[in-house]
């Protein structure tokens, strides 16, 4: 009976088609036309910035690893979690492409397995942002953002990306002038002519009581200086107050 049952077995494994080595932890998201650069980190890394400044979430959505979102769920998920990294990254990290290893083995010393973009802090913990070497399911390696750093998006998101900016039409995260996107080029301009407001209304204030403190002496050169003060006090109250409020 064992015999009958081994051969049983045996004959059913061969049956069966082999099981595939490794996961393609992009399968699912929709193809895009042409190759899609990531042979090597900064290449990849580029890539994605590239496609997300251009709006094309779904390019962008194929540089992340996604083995940890299920498969009918990563053409939603991919490149809705690309544009809220890229986000967070806008908001908080500084992307050094040149710093970036340009070789497909990552120059990775013995025992690294990713390589490091940069930290994002979080509630006082810095949260790195890893690349990592990936097998697709053709056989081809290429360098993705790590799947721990995917898992982490929502999260990043919701502590430090700016929710308002997901229901702004696309062209205000995708228009830019140097680094900088539409939206927050209004945010600096807004927070500007706040600043001035400020530093009107606060400089208003003081000089008015250094006037009438200076009324109640003899001297003249305190009236004057007071004079004197008027325009650049709000100047630099109003310069303070917009390095604050960007800070």
């Amino acid at each position: 009976m064992t015999r009958v049952a081994l051969a049983f077995a045996l004959a059913l494994g061969f049956a069966l088609p082999p099981a595939p080595a490794h996961a393609d932890p992009l399968t699912g998201l929709p193809e895009v036309e042409g190759a899609i650069p990531r042979r090597t980190p900064r290449e990849a890394m580029t890539t994605y910035l590239e496609s997300c400044r251009a709006g094309r979430w779904i390019e962008a959505a194929h540089v992340l690893d996604l083995r940890r979102v299920p498969e009918e769920r990563r053409a939603e998920v991919g490149p809705l979690r690309a544009r809220r990294l890229k986000a967070v990254l806008d908001q908080e990290l500084w992307v050094e492409l040149d710093r970036l290893p340009d070789t497909p083995d990552g120059a990775l010393e013995e025992g690294e397995t990713e390589v490091h973009v940069g930290d994002v802090r979080l509630e006082g913990q810095r949260v790195p942002i890893l690349l990592r070497r990936a097998r697709l399911g053709g056989g081809e390696r290429v360098w993705l953002l790590a799947p721990e750093t995917v898992a982490r998006i929502p999260e990043l998101h919701e502590a430090l990306g700016p929710a308002f900016v997901e229901a702004l039409p696309a062209f205000f995260s995708t228009w830019r002038l140097g680094e900088i996107v539409l939206w927050q080029w209004l945010g600096l301009i807004l927070f500007a002519f706040l600043a001035y407001l400020f530093g009107v209304v606060v400089a208003g204030l003081v000089l008015r009581v250094s006037e009438r403190l200076s009324d109640k002496t003899r001297a003249h050169w305190d009236d004057h200086l007071v004079k004197t003060l008027r325009g650049p006090a709000r100047i630099v109250l109003g310069l303070v107050a917009f390095l604050g409020s960007v800070e």
